[in-house]
C-alpha cells in the first residue's frame, strides 16, 4: 500500500510539473502573440503612410505634368 501511495505521489508531482510547464508555455505564447500583434499594427500604420505618400506623389506628378 505504501508503494502504491508513493507511486501516486510521484505521479501527482509529475502532473504538477507538467501543469507548471504548460502554464509557462502559455504565458510565453501569449506574450509572443501580443508582440506580433503590436508589430503587425505598426506595419499596417507604415503601409498606410506609404500609400498616402504614394498618392501624394502621384498627385504631384500629375500637377507637374499639367504645368509643364
Amino acid at each position: 500500500m505504501a508503494k502504491n501511495q508513493e507511486k501516486l505521489q510521484k505521479e501527482l508531482e509529475e502532473l504538477r510539473l507538467q501543469n507548471y510547464l504548460l502554464k509557462e508555455e502559455l504565458t510565453i505564447t501569449q506574450s509572443a502573440l501580443l508582440y506580433l500583434e503590436n508589430e503587425n499594427r505598426k506595419m499596417r500604420k507604415q503601409l498606410e503612410k506609404s500609400k498616402k505618400s504614394e498618392k501624394l506623389m502621384d498627385r504631384f506628378k500629375k500637377w507637374f505634368k499639367s504645368v509643364f
